[in-house]
């Protein structure tokens, strides 16, 4: 009887306890719901064996940044920070995709006010349907790995590569200083691409990871848990953890500037890189641009990029940016080259920031309008 009695008590205490743990799980996840603090968020990104990265259908994301704008982004059934647009194209239609990192993601910003919804919205008699593919990080060889993921499955008509002056550096590992994720390089100017991320992130297929995964996309409490332990991996035990670090930065730019680790300083400015690295690096963007460009024409389809200014607050000929070499490159090579550069100097000249930590709603304006002139201007030539 003393046995049965005494793993009756250890039943109901492990009962007990796992009640305990479901409650206090459930009251804290109720607080952080209730309560915004600073750099509690959910954690929706995940595992990607194509890019090394994305996020996870479904779910809801919080943006906060030092001056306390708040906003709530949700991220569709394909993994994006866009409306949940259907596979099928409607009749008659021109779907135009845009891909690139985190100012075409755009999430300081409700999605009614992002550049793309906002020139679906001006063409809608044009019959224009807009689709985003941005994913913060992402470099340009990531965003051609995810146009060739979808440009059939969605049946895109106009693809534009939003480009932003830290992507070369987004592809040279020993810049962007992270082994999860593929890299592309030449080798006898041929693009050959390093995926060695496949190995080291092999373990993030499991289901226990994938479980755990849905539990920081779904829950704060977990995305907590789960930020923490990143930090303390990082950081070290650190009692004084500042604002700065809480407050929910996807990627560390600040208007023109990246902060990468101390033994490699460059940014987006080209006047910091070295030489040899920056000739490679522009060579490599070349080449990735080029078979994304003889990709989309054999399919008979038109190639366009973006460029996402990093300095407008200096005379064009002083501006330290990839501009220059940028928009010779797509002369030469008859690539579309659309630059909102001045919308974005009048709308800021009139008393309006285009940046704060990326694109502000007039940032997107203005780069909506430029994109629709010219779509307007060049229709008919279609």
């Amino acid at each position: 009887m003393k046995t049965k009695s005494k793993k009756k008590n250890i039943l109901f205490s492990l009962i007990a306890f796992f009640i305990s743990i479901i409650a206090i799980l459930a009251i804290s996840e109720i607080f952080l719901r209730l309560v915004p603090i600073s750099g509690i968020r959910y954690d929706v990104k995940k595992y990607d064996t194509l890019t090394g990265g994305g996020f996870y259908p479904n779910s809801t994301n919080f943006y906060r940044n030092t001056r306390g704008d708040f906003v709530k982004r949700k991220i569709n059934r394909w993994g994006y920070y866009d409306k949940d647009y259907a596979k099928e194209k409607k009749k008659d239609f021109i779907r135009i995709g845009f891909f690139g990192d985190s100012y075409t993601q755009a999430i300081q910003v409700p999605l009614e006010e992002t550049f793309h919804y906002l020139i679906q919205d001006r063409l809608k008699k044009n019959k224009i349907e807009t689709l985003s593919f941005g994913v913060s990080g992402y470099s340009t060889y990531q965003s051609y790995l995810t146009y060739n993921k979808w440009v059939d499955f969605f049946d895109l008509d106009v693809i534009v590569y939003v480009f932003f002056g830290n992507d070369l550096g987004d592809q040279i590992k020993v810049i962007r200083k992270t082994p999860y994720r593929p890299y592309p390089y030449l080798e006898n100017n041929k693009l050959k691409v390093d995926n060695s991320f496949k190995e080291l992130r092999k373990n993030r297929t499991k289901f226990y990871f994938k479980f755990f995964d849905y539990l920081t996309s779904k829950f704060l409490v977990f995305a907590t848990l789960s930020e923490r332990i990143k930090l303390l991996n990082q950081e070290g035990v650190d009692i004084n953890i500042n604002n700065e670090k809480r407050v929910i930065n996807d990627t560390n730019i600040k208007h023109g500037t990246i902060i990468y680790p101390p033994d490699l300083d460059v940014g987006d400015k080209p006047s910091v890189w070295p030489d040899s690295l920056k000739f490679n690096a522009m060579k490599l963007e070349e080449t990735v641009i080029l078979n994304w460009k003889k990709h989309v024409e054999k399919n008979q389809k038109d190639f366009l990029i973006l460029y996402i200014p990093s300095d407008i607050d200096k005379p064009t000929m002083e501006q330290d940016t990839w501009k220059p070499w940028l928009e010779n490159f797509c002369l030469k090579n008859e690539i579309t080259f659309i630059d909102p550069t001045s919308n974005l100097i009048k709308i800021q000249e009139s008393g309006n920031d285009v940046f704060y930590d990326h694109f502000t709603k007039y940032g997107h304006k203005a780069t909506a309008q430029n994109f629709t002139e010219w779509w307007l201007k060049n229709s008919l030539k279609r």
